[in-house]
């Protein structure tokens, strides 16, 4: 924007002149030059509110080019003089045309024209002489052709009347300021480009006041451009058709020109939203309650999952499912307890395949069977009588049972009879009964048999049952034909088929099913599937116990422990209490005569019944009836106990220890020795080192972990067999038992972190990082997972020893760690403590032996059982359970 005041026509032409005469006034017709700055009567303070174009200065509310604007040349409110205009940002004096600044003997500087001024004549201060005229830039003594004499002050000047400001038209005609005379008439005359507005010479391209012509003004918010007035946005806003718009915060133009937001949404960063009321918060375009809301119940999509066959809603940010009245939530479904099989009565609860669920109970669909019921109401424990079988049977292998006179038990040898009374008469048969089964009714023995004929050790499929004879024990000639083949196949020493004894009845366990016989007609009834209890197991693929029943409910009668006889409800298999006792030995066979009043058994070593150290028990005592397996270490003592120092045998402790049969078997630097199992007596050096050493407790029989027939060397290695060792000599013996699948067990060869457990019919190895089971006498190896390395006393050698137990589904690792033994649960890695004592020293050893109820250790220096420095070899007494 351009605003000038103009002196003279010819302003323009005198550009350079201009540019170096910088002087205060400018002449108006040769007079004095007024130096008085004119007032813009606005305060001198800019309004720092105003958004101005770039080089513009907000001078009090106007945009305005302080580098050209007479009113605020180089700053708000600087006025130019009369006379002057504004240049570069500064007030400069303009004369016009054919004028020029003369300063005066005073100091006066006047814009004159040399061409006729008498005082400055042809130049500044040439003064013409009295009685003459300046014509033409000369003294005269009349004025020229074209010119006339007009009087100024005291002299007279001649001029050009058609172009002299001060005498235009007629001497003292003189032009108004900003004016200029042409042809005789005062004008006002603007430079190349300008316009002369009022009094003013404008440029109309960018003059907001007079934009593209006079008197045209632009808005505050726009500009003059190119001589249009022009929308100038600031601040952050766009131009949106002529009108400033706030695109982050404007709801009609929200990011974009034109773009609206819906109804009830606001704009924010340049984005629609909606705005919500309170409490609720915006979800995927919605205004929703999170406390409430079940498709986004607690926070934005988390949406509640209705049960199948039931309804969900969100109360307080949480799920609730519901199920219909008399339903209950099952794992996301809705389900009727009441009647539903898979959860009768609870959630989970499943009835057997021979069970229906009927108000909330799993009722059996077995019929009840004719006949009067059966049940033991008592096993007494006084009036008992015993007698020692070895001699006509050889060791036991748990057979029994009972008819109108004799009593029959089987071992490895022979079966063999005896008195029901008193046992007496004991008499070997020249058979061996394995199957052997009673009717509690008339004391009538049966044989289970298969077409060809009694099954042998092993098992087999029953067919029939062949009747023996009360008194000989030989087969009688009379047989009972099942209707349906029952499968009762076991490994020699699984003991997994049970026996039971029933009234007209007898019930068998496969392992997997129970089935139940009527003697009467053969029939069979399958009961359904029922897992294998608890027990104690016999030296045979069975073991034998009672089968009572009440119309179509079934008990199985059974030694569970060596303290207690129960019942195991069939199919669910939950058990209750029958008979509690102190000591049942390893008793895993009991029958009965009801019409005796007695109950039966076999039992190998001592009892609360009696009976020699080591011997085949057959006993009986009083009852009463009613007609209307793994192994626990379950505590290791700290008394009674034995110890040897065994440095001159074996020289400094390796840790390895076994116990076989009639021997304990310790490892040292120097060699293996071997010491009586009974008092740890005749010690005595084997000439080589056993490393490697486990035992099956159950057996007594003590292996090395090998490798091609080899024992493994110090450090371990791949374990692919076990070497069994003879349990006198100590030396290997017999032919290697070779493992399903290959162990890895290298170690360090001091303070390794293998560990080795001799368990009941299996072995137990943990690497240090997985453990793994082995079954005896099969190999077959089971890789049990990764489990943490236990905390505990380690040996100086690659490994260290320990008991692996077995109850309650899961395999146990009971070692020495400080001061007590633990027990570490697989694969969980969970600890707890089987016994603490005062001081165990360095103990990283030990075993037990089930059949002497004791525990045997090795450990250096003294203790809290010797006060001995040197290598300690040891026993205490322990109990066992297999619950």
């Amino acid at each position: 924007m351009t605003r000038r005041i103009v002196c003279s026509a010819a302003l323009a032409l005198a550009t350079v002149l201009l540019a170096t005469v910088l002087l205060p006034a400018c002449a108006d017709g040769g007079g004095p030059i007024d130096d008085t700055r004119r007032d813009s009567g606005v305060p001198p303070t800019p309004d720092a509110g105003k958004s101005c174009e770039l080089g513009e200065e907000d001078c009090f509310g106007t945009c305005v080019l302080t580098d050209r604007d007479p009113l605020h040349c180089g700053a708000c409110g600087n006025a130019c003089a009369d006379g002057e205009r504004c240049q570069l940002g500064m007030c400069v004096v303009s004369c016009p045309a054919g004028q020029e600044p003369c300063t005066d003997g005073s100091g006066v500087t006047r814009c004159v024209s040399t061409d006729s001024d008498p005082a400055n004549c042809g130049a500044c201060g040439n003064v013409c002489g009295a009685g003459t005229v300046c014509s033409e830039g000369s003294c005269a003594a009349s004025c020229g052709a074209g010119l006339t004499a007009c009087e100024e002050g005291p002299s007279v000047a001649c001029v050009d009347l058609d172009g002299a400001e001060s005498h235009c038209g007629a001497c003292g005609n003189a032009c108004a300021a900003g004016e200029t005379c042409v042809d005789g008439a005062c004008r006002v005359i603007c430079a190349e480009g300008e316009t002369a507005c009022g009094s003013l010479c404008v440029d109309t391209r960018d003059d907001d006041d007079n934009c593209g012509g006079c008197g045209v003004l632009c808005r505050d918010d726009e500009r003059c451009m190119d001589g249009d007035c022009t929308l100038v946005c600031g601040g952050g806003t766009t131009d949106c058709d002529g009108v400033c718009r706030d695109l982050s915060a404007d709801a009609t133009n929200c990011g974009a020109c034109g773009n609206a937001c819906d109804p009830g949404e606001i704009c924010m960063d340049g984005a629609c939203a909606l705005t919500c009321p309170s409490g609720q918060t915006v979800c995927a375009g919605a205004c929703v309650f999170l406390d409430r809301d079940p498709a986004n119940c607690g926070d934005c999509g988390d949406v509640c999952v209705a049960p199948v066959g039931g309804t969900v809603s969100c109360a307080d940010s949480a799920c609730v499912p519901a199920c219909p009245s008399g339903q209950t939530n099952c794992a996301g479904t809705c389900r009727d307890t009441s009647a539903d099989g898979s959860n009768c009565g609870a959630c989970g609860n499943v009835c057997g395949d021979r069970e229906v669920c009927m108000g909330g109970s799993c009722v059996s669909t077995v019929p009840p069977l004719p006949g009067p019921t059966f049940r033991v109401t008592e096993f007494g424990q006084t009036g008992c009588a015993t007698l020692e079988h070895d001699a006509f049977t050889g060791d036991d292998r748990g057979g029994l049972a009972v008819s109108t006179s004799q009593l029959f038990v089987s071992g490895d040898e022979a079966t063999a009879r005896f008195g029901r009374n008193d046992l007496a008469g004991g008499t070997r048969l020249t058979q061996i009964w394995d199957g052997m089964v009673t009717n509690l009714r008339n004391n009538a023995v049966y044989v289970l048999a298969d077409d060809a004929g009694p099954l042998e050790r092993g098992g087999g499929t029953i067919t029939r049952l062949l009747l023996l004879s009360a008194s000989s024990g030989q087969l009688a000639g009379t047989q009972v034909r099942l209707s349906t083949p029952i499968p009762a196949s076991s490994s020699t020493f699984g003991s997994t088929v049970g026996l039971f004894s029933g009234w007209d009845r007898v019930a068998v366990h496969n392992g997997s099913r129970v089935y139940v016989v009527d003697l009467a007609s053969g029939d069979v009834t399958d009961l359904g599937a029922m897992t294998t209890p608890t027990r104690r197991t016999c030296e045979n693929w069975a073991y034998w116990g009672l089968l009572e029943h009440s119309g179509s409910t079934y008990d199985l009668v059974y030694v569970e422990s060596s303290t207690a006889v129960v019942r195991a409800r069939v199919p669910s298999g939950a058990t209750s209490p029958v008979a509690s006792f102190t000591d049942l030995g390893d008793m895993c066979s009991i029958g009965a005569s009801p019409t005796a009043g007695r109950w039966y058994f076999h039992v190998e070593y001592d009892s609360q019944f009696g009976g020699a150290t080591i011997s085949e028990n057959v006993g009986s005592c009083p009852a009463t009836f009613d007609t209307s397996s793994g192994l626990r270490v379950s505590s290791l003592g700290g008394a009674s106990c034995t110890l040897v120092e065994h440095t001159d045998e074996t020289g400094d402790d390796r840790g390895g220890i076994a116990v076989s049969s009639s021997h304990v078997f310790v490892s040292g630097d120097r060699a293996t020795a071997r010491f009586r199992r009974t008092d740890l007596g005749a010690g005595e050096p084997l000439g080589r080192i056993h490393d490697g050493m486990v035992s099956n407790l159950r057996t007594a029989e003590v292996y090395l972990l090998g490798n091609g027939g080899r024992p493994l060397p110090r450090g371990g290695g791949q374990v692919t067999q076990l070497v069994p060792v003879s349990a006198t000599s100590g030396l290997p013996s017999g032919t290697p038992l070779d493992l399903s699948t290959p162990i890895d067990v290298a170690g360090t060869t001091s303070g390794g972190d293998v560990g080795l457990f001799a368990g009941y019919d299996r072995i137990a190895i943990h690497t240090g990082e997985r453990v793994y089971h082995v079954a005896l006498p099969s190999g077959d190896v089971t890789d049990l997972g990764p489990v943490p390395a236990p905390t505990g006393r380690r040996c100086e050698n690659w490994a260290y020893w320990g008991v692996a137990e077995y109850f309650d589904g899961r395999l146990h690792l009971a070692y020495a760690n400080g001061d007590q033994i633990d027990r570490m649960r697989v694969p969980e890695g969970s600890v707890t403590t089987v016994s603490t004592f005062t001081d165990l020293s360095d103990m990283c050893s030990l075993s037990f032996v089930p059949t002497l109820n004791r525990w045997y250790f090795h450990h250096e220096w003294d203790s809290q059982f010797t006060a001995t420095s040197g290598e300690n070899l040891g026993y205490c007494a322990g109990s066992w359970d297999q619950p």
